[in-house]
């Protein structure tokens, strides 16, 4: 575990990508098929198919360093412990094309994803408090805006995420607990 101070957090933040990471910082394993492409809009980086990936099938390895405090290219296991993600993997609100697989922190595509395909998953199924909250702008019917984190939903979006979308083994628990208080 590695444990991060303030001005840590602010300097990993500020990185463009995840290999710009300092060497004591183990970043996950990425499936042979994924790939990097810099976005035309914004210059920063997002992961993409470089060929077939079929349902099921590891996108991203649960194999990075564990750190104790979020950044923007973390996803939350436990309380107080984050994987460094691969960067990258975008956020959908309603129809993401990964998720999080239940005990192994890997990533796994949710359907067949066509090659070029970027890969995206819903945040709020992994993060309890997001780092960088923003808001989105997918244009869904049913998009969240605001993505700060579960714990900011209302009861019925919490309800609709355990019920829709495969969450992080974390928020399963938590909001097991958080259902039995209300």
């Amino acid at each position: 575990m590695i444990n991060l101070s303030a001005k840590q957090v602010e300097h990993l933040n500020s990185l463009k990508k995840v290999s710009e990471f300092p060497s004591n910082f183990k970043t996950p394993t990425l499936n042979s098929k994924v790939g990097y492409k810099v976005r035309n809009t914004t210059g920063g980086v997002c992961l993409f198919a470089k060929e077939i990936i079929i349902k099921n099938e590891v996108i991203c390895f649960g194999n990075s360093s564990m750190i104790d405090k979020p950044i923007i290219y973390s996803y939350q296991i436990e309380e107080n412990i984050h994987l460094i993600g691969p960067g990258g993997l975008d956020h959908n609100c309603q129809n993401p094309n990964c998720r999080i697989e239940s005990g192994t922190n890997n990533f796994v595509a949710i359907r067949t994803i066509e090659k070029d395909e970027f890969l995206t998953f819903n945040y709020l199924t992994t993060e309890f408090n997001i780092n960088n909250s923003f808001l989105c702008n997918c244009g869904e019917e049913r998009c969240f805006k605001n993505i700060r984190g579960f714990k900011y939903l209302n009861d019925n979006d919490k309800a609709y995420i355990c019920n829709n979308f495969y969450m992080s083994d974390f928020l399963k628990k938590k909001y097991s607990d958080f259902s039995k208080s209300v």
